[in-house]
């Protein structure tokens, strides 16, 4: 479904279930998201961490009939639910009212076993740290003092 936004024009997925005359809310969120810093890594480099929240999750899944030609279109349609799950990810980050979410892995699953083998879903599980990070020169800076001793004297 197309609506417009703000004079922007943008793409929304209605969800399942709904119907003629059903209505339903969305959130958009794609400007913000791309501010969000996205990582494996367990920092940004040339930043630093000043805040660290619980760890947050997101899950997404796909269900199909065992056909081959599913099965090849699998590797691509992985891609997008990894793309997916981390949106739900960059999501509740930016609720938390953070700025990166780092240290991020993720968990594909599949299950073959309903239909003798035929009925399949493949599960992606991202999951990340939120945390707000600021430029290192911004970090407050902090002043020491240090006396070197010899170990034995």
């Amino acid at each position: 479904m197309g609506v417009t936004i703000q004079g922007v024009r943008k793409t929304i997925k209605i969800p399942k279930g709904l119907r003629s005359g059903d209505t339903f809310q969305f959130t958009d969120t794609a400007s913000e998201i791309e501010k969000v810093f996205a990582s494996t890594l367990p920092m940004v480099p040339g930043m630093e961490i000043v805040q660290a929240k619980p760890i947050i999750w997101g899950s997404v899944s796909y269900s199909f009939r065992a056909d081959p030609r599913d099965q090849q279109a699998m590797g691509s349609k992985v891609g997008q639910l990894m793309q997916e799950a981390q949106a739900k990810i960059l999501e509740q980050v930016l609720r938390q009212k953070c700025n990166a979410c780092l240290g991020m892995t993720f968990n594909v699953t599949n299950d073959s076993s309903g239909e003798r083998g035929h009925a399949k879903m493949v599960i992606v599980t991202a999951c990340g740290t939120p945390c707000v990070v600021v430029p290192t020169a911004s970090a407050h800076a902090i002043e020491a003092n240090v006396v070197v001793e010899p170990l034995y004297g």
